[in-house]
């Protein structure tokens, strides 16, 4: 027997023992709302269901999947030749062990990378390095990934490895003359030799599992440079970068 909205408040307030002043008809319509948002949560209706396309680079068995995806139901390989073939689903560990060598060719299993980490890797650091700087941007990647659906777990096989290292390099001005109407100046360029400190940030993508970079990306800037990460604003586009290169 089916239970008018009017019948299921008057029941709820039967078993609760209280009157619409205690209970009002808004009261229990949030507590409906609730439930009904969490049953929505838990089934996997069909109307839901998105599709969307990626593509394999060859070497790099990682593939990126929707920013929006909530359940992965399935994963259809198309080849060149247009054959359609449906993936067997499988742990993170069983395709790091049935293919622990890295060859290529169809894919017959997936796994769903879903859980990354983050780690600084602090061998090449030299003491002039500023490790509060590292920190936030390290936070502000990890808030981008996780934004892009990923869970950050720190025992997770999947991590983002930051290598930051700075560089001395010799550069001098050209020796030249200025040439004007008038006269030949030969010392208005001087041979000037000094250093110049490049910062370099490598962030890679790797499989722990495997012990393989799946993906990598690196950029150079020079002490003083508005795209220094000791920037907020210069930290949180190159983060934007990043995300755009990775995804």
């Amino acid at each position: 027997m089916a239970t008018t909205h009017a019948n299921f408040l008057t029941q709820v307030r039967n078993y609760t023992e209280v009157s619409s002043n205690v209970l009002s008809d808004s009261q229990i319509q949030e507590f409906i709302r609730n439930v009904e948002l969490d049953v929505a949560g838990k089934v996997d209706y069909d109307d839901l269901r998105k599709y969307a396309n990626s593509t394999f680079t060859a070497g790099n068995r990682a593939v990126s999947m929707p920013s929006d995806v909530l359940v992965l139901r399935s994963v259809e390989h198309l080849d060149s030749s247009g054959n359609r073939t449906f993936l067997e689903k499988r742990d993170t560990s069983f395709i790091s062990e049935f293919n622990g060598t890295g060859t290529q060719g169809q894919p017959k299993y997936y796994a769903n990378y879903n859980e990354f980490n983050i780690k600084i890797n602090n061998t090449n650091i030299s003491a002039e390095v500023n490790p509060i700087v590292l920190e936030r941007f390290k936070e502000n990647l990890k808030t981008a990934v996780e934004q892009r659906g990923l869970k950050y777990n720190k025992d997770s096989n999947i991590v983002f490895d930051i290598n930051f290292t700075t560089k001395e390099t010799v550069e001098s001005d050209p020796l030249n003359f200025y040439y004007s109407r008038y006269y030949y100046d030969y010392y208005r360029y001087r041979d000037d030799v000094y250093n110049v400190t490049q910062n370099i940030l490598r962030v890679n993508l790797r499989n722990l599992d495997d012990d393989k970079t799946l993906w990598t990306v690196v950029t150079v800037w020079r002490d003083g440079s508005s795209r220094s990460i000791s920037s907020d604003d210069a930290s949180n586009m190159l983060v934007d970068e990043i995300m755009i290169s990775f995804l």
